[in-house]
């Protein structure tokens, strides 16, 4: 059996903002973890710890790679200190993959994060590259890849065609 197919992803952690640890700022000893949200293999990605610089820990861009199987919905990316955590986010994959987003291009994100209590606790920023890879299976089985659209007949040649909607913003302008 061959690999399951998944992306590779390249994350930059570049710094958070406002972090606490109950009522204190976090200033030191701080780390990321990355994981797939569902991931059976348990991987994950785990940034070295980081210094703070008034109210602003730094990373400093640190890369971290991991890979991300195409049924992943989710990325997690939770902080931690003293072993205890600061607060995570859930990170759509549809934000940096997928649709429009063309691979190896770097996108600049910012999210807020939860503490256990899904109180907010500060802001993660990162960047994000789906790099191209050529793997054991290169192309994603259909099932993977959810139809846009639906088929309809041309009247005039009696072939078939592909009718694709695009949803209309409901701040439009224009009242009916």
């Amino acid at each position: 059996m061959g690999k399951r197919p998944s992306r590779s992803l390249e994350v930059k952690v570049i710094s958070g903002e406002g972090l606490c640890l109950g009522t204190r700022p976090v200033k030191k000893n701080a780390f990321v973890v990355l994981r797939a949200e569902e991931d059976e293999r348990n991987e994950c990605a785990t940034s070295k710890m980081a210094g703070a610089t008034g109210r602003e820990i730094s990373w400093n861009n640190e890369k971290l790679c991991l890979d991300l199987p195409y049924r992943s919905r989710f990325l997690i990316a939770e902080v931690y200190t003293s072993g205890k955590l600061v607060g995570s986010a859930r990170i759509p994959v549809t934000d940096f993959a997928g649709g429009y987003h063309p691979e190896n291009l770097v996108q600049f994100l910012s999210y807020r994060l939860r503490d256990g209590y899904g109180v907010r606790n500060g802001i993660i920023n990162i960047s994000v590259k789906v790099k191209s890879t050529t793997r054991e299976i290169t192309t994603v089985p259909a099932a993977w890849h959810p139809e846009i659209g639906f088929p309809v007949v041309n009247r005039i040649t009696g072939g078939r065609n592909i009718v694709v909607g695009v949803p209309v913003s409901y701040a439009s302008p224009f009242t009916y």
